[in-house]
């Protein structure tokens, strides 16, 4: 047997509920608290429950489905009023996802049978990368015709956290690459929700509600929605939920939820039928998740050279741009020669097709280090902070630059020459040298031009270093295509997927002399010759160290010259893989390969799948003096390597067998 203690004056039926015929009321005394005692049980409070609920995703705030325990905890209780606490913790995929920690009041109204609440929550929330917090008021009035509550959320402490940035959308500015940051990270958002409803069937527990939420974060739009509701209580321990929100942030959200309850006593009794005391025990509607969105925001900053610290610096030039240009994207320069001393090292030099004349662009202009001569006719990319990114030119055409006389374009350490018509064949205006290298010139990267010139394309004289890439060109005019004398150093040169035609004047195609203590590395492939003089010679001279890998070229050498010529003097090494090209030279005295050792060298060959068509003599080898020439023999044994070549061999002097794959590339 059990107490309950009533704390006012409760009298009427309707009021309170009236004891069973298991109660026995004490004597009243009028202006004193009444006692109902009822026989073994405690059927006026509420007891402890809890409670497994499942909410499906997405819906404003969150993207996946979740499931919540509930723990409903009477503190304080009396016949008007009880003071709880209220625990939840929602999980997904077994891992704590948010906790909510809350208390609150309910006093129930007997003479208008209505409940009044408060609470206050503290929300924690784990998002998808970031945690967050927030502090929750809510205030409900929940009567036998109709239900009203509203609760707010404010975010406590960090409302945003950035997940990471990416840069886009580069864009010239004046001398600089302006970039898009964009930061994506996540926002907890601060707001409100608000809802009425009335019961549409006590016997069935079915209620509907309507009602609104805002929600809002710095830099993101507001949330604005509405929101509508049916709530099935097919019992007083087994409730559905179907519900539907929309608003201009997380658009449309179609929500199921199911929660089964245990526990809680037989105050509850009555609750999903309308009976307005039991619901002393319902569960708070709020908003158990933290509202999370996804917030990208943008901001600008100049692109910065990684080598340097310093913004990326780009010098605009155009020929048919007003005159006083200053060089900025705005305002171009007009004619090409300052450009370089306005630029400063590592400037990016980008030459717009302008009105496709040398006009303005024929006196050539003398780069310097590390600097970037850029034809605006194709794409290019830079590095940058955010990495490698494309440069944001238009690609406008190819410009025509040219000298007369004098090389075009002169060379200092780590330039780029790119996408330029070289040399002005219309006004047959043609420099001398129009790329040249005046000095000891260390890395340069030429590729995608048109070039001609009177004497050599591409001049790699007095001492090219470093690494040397010459890809995708087509050269032409009277003289070498591309030629070079090495005097110390050490150099790694990548001839690539050019087309070199100099139908006259005698000259070879690609001509490297290496002397004194050079090192040299050439890589010499897909190339497409044809020459007045030979197709391509190397010689290794003195004390000098070459490896040369010459494959899959297609060379047509001048009448009675030599496709390949390979020679190791005094007391250099030679080594060359010459492998998969195409010999196509014609005349009485013409060799596919002419290779030549004297004095005290040696020359390393290794020399499969060739094709010498045309040639008197496909494959010469000659060893002269006290010199080493050593032969690979074929992979089937052949020596000499008949076997993969297309071609005749003839041998002067001693010739070394060595095996298969001894100086393969």
């Amino acid at each position: 047997m059990s107490l309950i203690l009533v704390t006012g004056n409760h009298t009427a039926a309707q009021d309170v509920p009236q004891p069973s015929a298991d109660v026995v009321t004490a004597p009243v005394v009028e202006g004193q608290p009444v006692a109902f005692v009822t026989e073994g049980s405690d059927a006026g409070n509420v007891l402890p429950w809890g409670a497994i609920q499942y909410t499906t995703g997405p819906g404003y705030g969150y993207r996946d489905g979740f499931s919540t325990l509930l723990g409903f905890i009477p503190i304080l209780q009396s016949d008007v009023g009880i003071l709880f606490g209220d625990l939840r913790g929602t999980l997904n995929n077994d891992a704590l996802l948010s906790s909510n920690v809350g208390a609150g009041y309910r006093y129930y109204n007997p003479d208008r049978d209505r409940i009044w609440g408060a609470n206050v929550f503290w929300d924690y929330r784990n998002g998808d990368h970031h945690d967050f917090n927030q502090v929750g008021f809510g205030f409900e009035s929940l009567g036998q015709f109709w239900d009203a509550r509203c609760n707010v959320y404010l975010v406590a402490g960090r409302d945003r956290a950035e997940t990471f940035t990416f840069f886009d959308n580069p864009v010239f500015v004046q001398h600089f690459i302006q970039l898009d940051r964009v930061s994506v990270g996540e926002s907890a958002m601060s707001g409100f929700d608000a809802e009425v409803g009335i019961p549409l069937s006590c016997a069935w527990g079915l209620k509907a509600y309507i009602g609104t939420y805002n929600f809002q974060a710095p830099g993101s739009s507001q949330a604005w929605g509405v929101k509508t509701r049916l709530e099935e209580r097919l019992t007083d321990n087994l409730s559905l939920n179907l519900s539907y929100a929309n608003d201009q942030v997380f658009g449309n959200s179609v929500i199921f939820q199911a929660a089964w309850r245990f526990g809680g006593g037989r105050a509850k009794r009555g609750s999903s039928h309308c009976d307005t005391y039991a619901r002393r025990a319902d569960h708070i509607d709020r908003n158990e998740q933290i509202v999370v969105t996804d917030q990208p925001q943008v901001s600008h900053e100049l692109a910065i050279d990684p080598a340097t610290g310093k913004p990326v610096f780009v010098e605009h030039v155009r020929n048919n741009a007003p005159a006083g240009g200053d060089g900025t994207f705005e305002h171009p320069l007009n004619t090409l020669a300052p450009a370089a001393p306005l630029g400063g090292p590592r400037a990016i030099i980008l030459v717009y097709k302008g009105d496709g004349t040398s006009t303005g662009m024929d006196t050539g202009i003398v780069l310097q280090n590390g600097q970037r001569l850029l034809g605006d006719s194709r794409s290019y990319t830079f590095a940058s902070q955010a990495g490698v990114l494309l440069l944001p030119n238009k690609q406008t055409g190819m410009p025509t630059i040219t000298n007369d006389g004098p090389p075009a374009v002169t060379l200092a350490n780590g330039n780029e020459v790119a996408g330029l018509r070289i040399g002005d064949t219309t006004t047959g205006v043609l420099p001398f040298f129009s790329i040249s290298s005046p000095g000891s010139v260390n890395s340069a990267n030429i590729h995608d031009n048109i070039i001609t010139a009177q004497s050599v394309a591409i001049s790699m004289d007095n001492g090219a270093t470093g690494n040397w890439i010459i890809a995708n060109n087509t050269l032409s005019g009277s003289g070498w295509g591309i030629s070079g004398t090495l005097f110390g150093g050490s150099l790694v040169a990548t001839i690539t997927g050019n087309t070199i035609n100099n139908p006259a004047g005698a000259a070879t195609g690609i001509e490297f002399h290496i002397e004194n203590d050079a090192q040299a590395t050439f890589h010499i492939v897909g190339n497409s010759i044809l020459a007045t003089g030979n197709g391509i010679e190397i010689s290794s001279q003195q004390t000098t160290v070459t490896n040369a890998t010459i494959v899959n070229n297609t060379i047509t050498a001048g009448a009675n010259l030599n496709d390949i010529e390979l020679f190791s003097i005094d007391t250099a090494v030679l080594t060359a893989a010459v492998t998969g090209n195409t010999l196509n030279g014609s005349g009485a005295t013409s060799n596919g390969l002419l290779a030549e050792s004297f004095n005290a060298s040696t020359l390393n060959l290794a020399l499969h799948g060739n094709k010498s068509v045309g040639n008197n003599k496909g494959y010469d080898l000659l060893q002269f003096n006290t010199s080493t020439f050593n032969l690979e023999r074929d992979a089937d044994g052949t020596f000499p390597p008949t076997s993969s070549n297309t071609g005749t061999f003839t041998f002067f002097g001693t010739i070394n067998n060595v095996p298969f794959g001894s100086y393969q590339p």
